[in-house]
């Protein structure tokens, strides 16, 4: 999903990586293995600014308050209580097993609802993009074990870490940024106009372009 994302920043000469967090943990049901995992990887890249979407921002937080950062971004996920939507797009996906979880993730009442445009989600997409997080049963027990504790981190971390910035797609129905509790320092959003929850995958260059000039308004940065 961040391929074009990852492609735009290192053509402005930045080094840049995705985090699988399918391998942060290798005891999926302890949740301080999740925190962990996320601090291993942040170790071998000092002096990173760490970008967050959607349900890995409240691990990103927790982290973030242990772990030195030049920067944390934050965008399009849970701070503080879920929205009753973002539990309901989360029900299906503890409850259905691997085939019928990719059907649901490819039907107009999953994925589709979470872009502007619709074909983004078109079913190669999902399978190429889901299919290693929700495809077989030993993947989805994997996936299950860090959505489960979601829930738990947003609603720790309402009040966001010093030195974060928040690039947010405006119209996401997930996780709205009028629903989030960013807490009473909260920084100036860099909104994403009209982009839903997904745009990292829908528009790729516009969230590199926001990430890049948030990190570099430091010139200490990397």
């Amino acid at each position: 999903m961040w391929d074009a994302v990852l492609d735009r920043v290192r053509s402005e000469g930045a080094d840049a990586s995705a985090i699988d967090v399918r391998d942060l943990c290798t005891q999926p049901t302890d949740r301080a293995g999740w925190e962990a995992g996320l601090a291993a990887q942040i170790a071998t890249h000092p002096g990173c600014t760490l970008v967050a979407h959607g349900t890995a921002v409240p691990l990103a937080c927790a982290v973030a308050a242990q772990q030195p950062l030049a920067g944390l971004i934050l965008s399009n996920g849970p701070i503080g209580p879920m929205s009753a939507a973002a539990r309901g797009l989360l029900r299906p996906l503890r409850a259905l097993p691997p085939r019928a979880v990719l059907r649901w993730l490819s039907s107009s009442a999953g994925l589709r609802r979470t872009v502007v445009n619709p074909y983004v989600w078109e079913h190669d997409t999902v399978v190429t993009v889901c299919g290693p997080l929700f495809g077989t049963s030993d993947a989805l027990h994997l996936t299950r074990s860090f959505l489960s504790h979601v829930p738990e981190w947003a609603q720790e971390q309402a009040i966001i870490p010093p030195n974060t910035g928040l690039i947010w797609g405006t119209s996401d129905s997930i996780f709205p940024a009028s629903q989030q509790d960013f807490g009473p320092n909260m920084p100036p959003i860099i909104p994403i106009e009209g982009a839903a929850h997904f745009h990292p995958l829908e528009r790729p260059w516009e969230t590199a372009d926001r990430v890049l000039s948030w990190a570099k308004r430091d010139p200490t940065t990397t």
